[in-house]
């Protein structure tokens, strides 16, 4: 890594200390290198000839390459699987730029209150991987696996964050129900904090289901935050595709049917913002009703544009130059669809139809099956 340093790329590998400074050189090297275009969007979808997706791998490539020998030795073994650039910054962007920094649990040596300093031993073996330690710790005392750090968080919260998956299944066996719904003063859960900070499936599994992969934790998956966020709302807002789609396909269908669709618009609005167009097409068929030009109550500046304006800003899902108007632009897409399928999108079905020109349709749904048009094509472009 000194050569990376001597290169003026990066001062040093990327910690969790250091995650301002390191981001800030980087995305100053991939801007000054033409690179940083993929890095924020992302998608061979924004691309259209033969010679723009040959440019746009090319560019990927490079900066993808860029992202894992500056990341370090520690921190490649979590992307070196990631195939594009935007994917390997996000994550990294979601594990060390958020409120795992600010609570210092484990940054600061995991500071407790005094009340429950007998407790920061345990914690600390849980960080490490030390399971064998972290049992015989809570053999000697019945409490100490529900103890919490100053931020709130349990030894279940903690194992989720750093990704030791075995650690976490046997915490889940030995606490519980009472141990994997336990928040943090921000009213995080485990499988909150693993669906916005890493996105990692199979952590997340270990507290959704059971070995015969049947729903074990149906409440969890509708607990919020105390921003009143649903895990799935988090992972989306990260844009953890793969996080998205599972907990989507899982999470009770009431829990996006509020009574003003602000859940449910509020997740269309992200899945679009984030390329997630199987969940977002899903969302269109389940809520066929859904107002389309309804703005989330979210404060983010993203989360408030409305789904059609978030959809129509993106180039990825118009042809390149195309002068025509925002309605003809959708209906554009729709007049290529195949007729009816059923198809299967990471354990979504979701149905691919032309609309009939001669159905009667009530008048907000035109402007839902239009939308549904143009997602159909950019989740099957074939």
């Amino acid at each position: 890594m000194s050569s990376m340093a001597a290169n003026g790329i990066v001062l040093e590998p990327l910690t969790k200390y250091n995650y301002d400074n390191w981001s800030c050189l980087m995305r100053n090297y991939l801007v000054g290198h033409g690179l940083w275009e993929v890095v924020i969007s992302g998608s061979r979808m924004d691309v259209q000839s033969k010679k723009e997706i040959k440019t746009w791998e090319m560019k990927n490539g490079k900066a993808l390459h860029i992202i894992q020998l500056a990341c370090g030795s520690e921190n490649l073994k979590y992307i070196r699987d990631f195939h594009t650039a935007k994917e390997a910054w996000n994550f990294f962007g979601a594990s060390y730029n958020s409120e795992l920094k600010d609570d210092s649990d484990l940054e600061q040596g995991l500071r407790v209150d005094d009340s429950l300093l007998q407790y920061k031993p345990l914690h600390r073996f849980i960080e490490s991987g030390e399971w064998n330690d972290a049992k015989v710790f809570m053999n000697r005392d019945e409490k100490a696996i529900f103890s919490t750090s100053s931020s709130g968080r349990t030894i279940l919260h903690v194992a989720v964050i750093v990704g030791h998956e075995e650690i976490v299944k046997k915490l889940v066996m030995e606490g519980k129900d009472r141990l994997v719904k336990m928040k943090d003063k921000r009213g995080y859960t485990a499988l909150a904090l693993v669906a916005e900070l890493t996105g990692n499936i199979n952590i997340a599994k270990c507290m959704v289901e059971n070995k015969e992969g049947q729903i074990i934790g149906q409440d969890l998956l509708s607990m919020k935050n105390s921003a009143g966020e649903i895990p799935v709302l988090l992972a989306a807002a990260k844009g953890h595709k793969e996080m998205t789609t599972y907990l989507y396909a899982r999470t009770p269908l009431e829990e996006m049917a509020d009574n003003n669709s602000d859940k449910s618009v509020l997740l269309l609005t992200r899945c679009i913002n984030a390329e997630i167009f199987g969940v977002a097409l899903s969302l269109l068929q389940r809520f066929p009703h859904l107002p389309l030009a309804h703005k989330s109550e979210s404060g983010s500046e993203l989360d408030g544009v409305q789904p059609l304006y978030a959809l129509a800003r993106m180039s990825s899902v118009f042809p390149s130059g195309s002068r025509h108007g925002f309605i003809r632009r959708f209906i554009y897409k729709i007049l290529k669809l195949p007729d009816t399928k059923v198809r299967k999108l990471y354990g979504i079905t979701v149905v691919v139809r032309n609309a009939d020109p001669e159905e009667k349709q009530p008048k907000t749904s035109v402007t839902v099956l239009d939308m549904r048009g143009v997602l159909e094509k950019a989740v099957y472009p074939g």
